[in-house]
């Protein structure tokens, strides 16, 4: 009997054993776990910040010109809608005044975690502020990026928050730091360059490193020229934002930022970089809405006074189309004020476009009867009783008649370039692109 009573209560505190809550030891353990996970996180993600703020006291000091390098940002809450203008510029030459050849303005909208992605096409012929029309490129080499804000966000009638410059170096940088990206490039692309920036690659799906990748968006040796080019960018951008989403990302991030470190230049402060960096990682391809700027049919392919291919944009077709795509109000605020340059105080091109004396295809070319340089017979008399000249050697191109005035940007030696004027030893001239400056007359030699 009492051998059975024993056995009972046995039993009975086996099952109060089995049934009792887990050793404190494994308690501990999982708490210890939560707390390294916890340690990792918020190193990795002090290291981030760290990277970002050496990453920005660099980029913030970096410059592609010697001019226009102040931006006031226009001011941004972090929940309307948000746009960051991306520059590519090619700085092989270290030209004090380089073109920006490419152009791509994001436009974010994080209540819907949307954007609009546009190319602008560089052959546009717009109002440059202060300096009469001419190309979008030119305003980098004339009044750099603030300039170039300042006319993009006049043109389209949008503010623009943000920029971020960067060269081919910058570009290979960021690509090759993210492991590179996956495309299919459409067709066979060679082009013989300078034997350092060839472009040689085969048709298919593969994986592009970063000077890879610089060769698929340069390539304009299709029948769509630089039409073609900028569609094939905004692939790149959107295979670059898949790329970004992975989960390395935040390991990679700090090398990203290394790589492009001597290569970028920005506005942005370290606030605007982690709020647009939530932003950017909730797209994807899917809600990014890609387009040219202007679209095919709200341009005309011409050619202006000097012989040179142009895209006429339609400008108040081209502001309604954009308001449209981005479904913004009908009055939109730009600061006009932002990124002013002072205007040379020489007189402006005209407004209006020669008329064309052969048929551009896809604004690659100039003019047939003067490739490159100024078509005077067939200009209509534009410029009967003016005077050509050729320059003799690379020299800078001024605002006014003397060294002491800043440069605009330079010609290169058997450029044409279009007298208007002398003072005091100095020529009054217009370049090619439409650019009005001065030159000082040992460097022109007169046409016969």
């Amino acid at each position: 009997m009492d051998f059975e009573q024993d056995n009972g209560t046995e039993q009975h505190q086996e099952l109060r054993r089995s049934s009792a809550k887990p050793p404190k030891r494994k308690r501990k353990r999982f708490r210890n776990l939560l707390l390294l996970l916890a340690a990792f996180f918020i190193g990795l993600a002090a290291y981030n910040i760290v990277a970002v703020l050496k990453f920005l006291d660099k980029a913030n000091q970096n410059r592609f010109a010697n001019v226009g390098n102040t931006v006031t940002a226009s001011e941004w809450s972090g929940s309307e809608r948000v746009n960051v203008l991306f520059l590519g510029v090619d700085n092989r030459d270290k030209d004090e005044a380089p073109r920006s050849d490419t152009m791509l303005l994001l436009s974010i909208d994080p209540a819907t975690d949307r954007a609009d992605l546009m190319s602008i096409m560089r052959d546009t012929y717009v109002k440059i502020p202060g300096h009469g029309m001419g190309k979008i490129n030119t305003a980098f080499a004339i009044g750099g990026p603030s300039l170039t804000v300042r006319t993009i966000g006049e043109f389209l009638q949008v503010p623009v928050h943000y920029y971020v410059v960067t060269d081919f170096k910058g570009f290979e940088g960021v690509i090759d730091a993210i492991g590179g990206v996956q495309l299919n490039v459409e067709i066979p692309m060679k082009y013989t360059d300078d034997g350092v920036y060839d472009i040689d690659l085969k048709k298919g799906p593969q994986h592009l490193t970063g000077r890879e990748a610089l060769q698929y968006v340069r390539y304009r040796g299709d029948a769509r020229a630089d039409f073609a080019r900028t569609e094939r960018q905004r692939k790149l951008v959107k295979a670059v934002l898949e790329e970004l989403k992975t989960p390395l990302t935040l390991v990679r991030f700090p090398s990203m930022l290394k790589e492009a470190e001597p290569y970028v230049q920005t506005n942005m402060m370290a606030t605007d970089v982690m709020r647009l960096s939530t932003d950017v990682l909730a797209l994807n391809s899917g809600s990014i809405n890609s387009f040219q700027i202007p679209p095919d049919e709200l341009l005309t392919e011409t050619f202006n006074q000097m012989g040179e291919a142009i895209l006429q944009p339609d400008v108040k077709a081209v502001q309604k189309f954009v308001r449209e795509k981005m479904g913004t109000s009908s009055s939109v605020p730009v600061n006009s004020t932002q990124g002013t340059v002072p205007a040379s105080g020489t007189s402006k091109p005209s407004d209006n476009p020669a008329k064309p004396p052969a048929e551009s295809k896809n604004g690659a070319g100039t003019s047939a009867n003067s490739p490159g340089g100024f078509n005077v017979a067939a200009d209509s008399g534009h410029f009967a009783n003016e005077r050509i000249g050729k320059v003799t050697d690379g020299v800078n191109v001024r605002q006014g008649p003397g060294t002491t005035h800043p440069i605009l940007t330079s010609a290169a030696r058997g450029d044409e370039v279009l007298i208007l004027d002398e003072q005091g030893g100095w020529y009054h001239v217009k370049l090619q692109n439409g650019t009005e400056g001065y030159i000082f007359g040992e460097y022109v030699k007169m046409n016969p």
